[in-house]
């Protein structure tokens, strides 16, 4: 259970393939929110942010830092093709 005093520590080393990532940090100058946007002629598919999140337990992996509680909620989102911007028209 999270004590009042704890603040999870997430990374903010989070990458989105044609797209960028910002970040909005606390008062610990810590990473609290992931902002997702896409580059031009791209959609964004999932959430387009992300919390820092308490995780008791934290283990090793791209998510975690050990020793640290923090874990970005949900999954990443990815950037797709708007295929509106381009003039393709469906095989039939």
């Amino acid at each position: 259970m999270k004590k009042d005093t704890e603040t999870p520590v997430c990374q903010d080393t989070l990458f989105l393939p044609f797209g960028s990532v910002f970040y909005k940090y606390g008062e610990g100058k810590l990473p609290e929110e992931a902002i997702y946007n896409c580059h031009e002629k791209f959609v964004l598919v999932g959430n387009k942010v992300r919390i820092c999140e308490f995780k008791p337990f934290a283990n090793v992996d791209s998510w975690h830092i050990t020793g640290n509680s923090g874990r970005w909620s949900g999954n990443p989102p990815r950037c797709n093709v708007a295929f509106y911007y381009y003039n393709i028209t469906p095989c039939m």
